[in-house]
Parts: C-alpha cells; structure tokens; sequence
C-alpha cells in the first residue's frame, strides 16, 4: 500500500510481472485480483475527474491503468464479468482524451469478444441513449463495430448487424462531424453485410445511395470505411493473443 501511494507505476509494473510470472489457476486469480482492483480505483475520486491537463500527471495515470486494464481483460471470468463490466462502461460514458479513451474502448472491446451478451447488455443501450454525449456516441459505435463485424460464427454475425442497423441509423444524421462520419462507415459497414438488405426497401435505397451517389461513394471508399477495414478486420482482437499486437499498434 505504502509503494502504490508512493510509487503507483511501480506498484502497477510489480502487480503485472507478479501475474505474468505465475502460473496456472493462480496466475487468472491474480490477474483478475489486479483487474478488479484497477477498475475499483478508476472510479476513485481523483482517477475519475474529466477535467485535467494533456501530458500531466493524472493524465498519465490514466493511460497507464487503463493500458494495464486492456492486458488484464483476458483474465476475467463469470465470477467477476458483471462489476468488469460495469466499470469498464462507466468509464466509456465519461469524458476523457482521446488518448485515454482509445484504451477504455479497447476494454471493452475485450468484454465483448469474451461475453457475447456485452453487446446486447451494455453496447446497445448506450446507441439508445439519445441524451449520450458525442465522444460517448462515438466510443459506443467504435465497439460496437467491432462486436458486430468481427464474430466469427456468421450465423451470430447476421444477428449482430440485424439488431444494430436499426441502432446505428439515427446516429448518421447528427450534426457533430466524427459521430456522423463514423455512423455512416459503420451504416456501410453493416449493409454491406447484411442480407436482408435486398428485402428492405429502406435498406437498400441507403444502399444505393451509399455505392451510387460519387461523393458518397469516394467517401465510403476511401475514407472512414476505409480505416474501419484496416481497424476492424486487420487488427481486430478476434483471440486473447492478439491484444499485445492491437496494443502495439496503439
């Protein structure tokens, strides 16, 4: 305790080779004991203020729990999903950097990719939620992208984009520029996807729209939707082992 008031940086680095050097069940126990308790103190009085200086102390604390936080997400189980989860998605409603939310999305991701549930619990709400905040909207349409487009079974995967279209719509015509922009990549993302899209008038005029309009069409293809296949399909954290190259890449 002394050392984590001290010197938190070094707690954090001897906390994590303590996990990664041990083996087994007591490995998972102790990266899900140093999970558990990084995601208790980000709601702590000083680690949950939005307000705070670019470069600064408490600016790096928080990229440094929440990097730490996306390395542990793997060592969650079904003991501990529910209050993983509830933290992680508190934190994604916040107001933070740009630097610091990248890694909380990252997260959450994770909780995706491990509890299929986590879209339709936590994911979808926040689409619904049309009081949320823009970098909130954003964060949400980040994860869900990925929740949606990289499930491998394609059977889940229809699923996925069925229940997100309808979700992911209202979102292309609000006034803030990259909310917009990523609501219209992830839109040709999914009916790019979907197949009941031949079956939807609505559907398919955005379709049209979408591949046939030039501006639209020079838009879609080499721009947001271009960096969505380069995010989501190439460095899409698909298994636990890809989270160190996803990492590396941030």
């Amino acid at each position: 305790q002394h050392l984590a008031a001290v010197f938190p940086r070094v707690a954090l680095c001897t906390a994590l080779r303590a996990v990664l050097s041990s083996e087994g069940t007591i490995q998972y126990s102790a990266g899900r004991t140093v999970l558990v308790a990084l995601l208790r103190a980000s709601r702590g009085e000083n680690l949950s203020r939005a307000l705070y200086r670019t470069a600064g102390e408490l600016h790096r604390q928080k990229v440094r729990l929440w990097q730490a936080v996306c390395t542990l997400v793997p060592y969650m189980d079904a003991e501990c999903e529910a209050e993983v989860c509830e933290h992680i998605f508190v934190a994604l409603r916040a107001s933070d950097l740009a630097s610091v939310r990248q890694y909380i999305e990252l997260a959450a991701v994770g909780c995706c990719t491990r509890y299929a549930s986590v879209l339709s619990r936590l994911v979808l709400p926040m689409l619904e939620d049309y009081s949320l905040d823009n970098a909130g909207v954003a964060s949400a349409l980040m994860v869900a992208a990925h929740a949606s487009l990289c499930v491998p079974d394609v059977r889940e995967r229809d699923e996925c984009v069925s229940r997100l279209l309808p979700r992911v719509l209202p979102w292309t015509g609000v006034h803030h520029h990259n909310c917009r922009n990523l609501a219209q990549a992830l839109l040709h993302t999914l009916l790019k996807a979907a197949d009941a899209r031949a079956d939807n008038s609505l559907l398919e005029c955005l379709w049209r729209w979408q591949t046939e309009h030039p501006d639209v069409r020079r838009f879609m293809e080499g721009g947001v939707a271009q960096y969505f296949r380069e995010w989501f399909n190439e460095l899409a954290v698909t298994a636990e082992t890809d989270t160190a190259k996803r990492l590396e890449h941030l």
